[in-house]
């Protein structure tokens, strides 16, 4: 987990440091990903987004354990890794499906242990889903968004 926490820190620092250098204010958001707050719609500076994000997207790109979408033993081990995290924290999730089971899914529609934390009764309010992502980064793709350029 902590592997996982300092490269996801690292992407994120890059990506907003890289956005400054174009003069756009990023910021951290859930899953390791960064954000615009209050950006203005205007061509002009949806030109400059593009360009920047091209630039950020290629001289930071996702971490390894993010942008793999092969649903493997290992990437079924981080989901576990993370469970414990959040468990860790004092939140309750619901029991991993198997192995085998959850290797047979989709990765979009793949058990992912933050699920019952941003939907549903048990969802967090977004500073506590924050933080508790902070301490606890998701293993996969699931909620990773990268700002985005026309190559994608």
């Amino acid at each position: 987990m902590a592997d996982v926490r300092q490269e996801s820190e690292q992407f994120q620092n890059g990506q907003i440091a890289c956005y400054a250098e174009y003069g756009l204010h990023a910021v951290k958001n859930m899953a390791g990903s960064v954000g615009f707050v209050n950006l203005p719609q205007d061509p002009a500076t949806q030109a400059l987004l593009e360009k920047a994000s091209a630039d950020c997207n290629a001289r930071f790109p996702l971490p390894s354990f993010l942008a793999d979408k092969t649903l493997t033993d290992t990437a079924y081990g981080r989901m576990i890794d993370t469970r414990d995290c959040i468990v860790a924290h004092g939140f309750e999730v619901p029991e991993p499906p198997s192995a085998e089971t959850w290797k047979d899914s989709d990765w979009q529609s793949a058990w992912n242990p933050y699920d019952d934390l941003v939907v549903g009764q048990n969802a967090l309010a977004q500073d506590k889903l924050f933080a508790l992502a902070q301490a606890c980064p998701q293993p996969g793709p699931n909620f990773q968004i990268l700002a985005p350029t026309s190559d994608y």
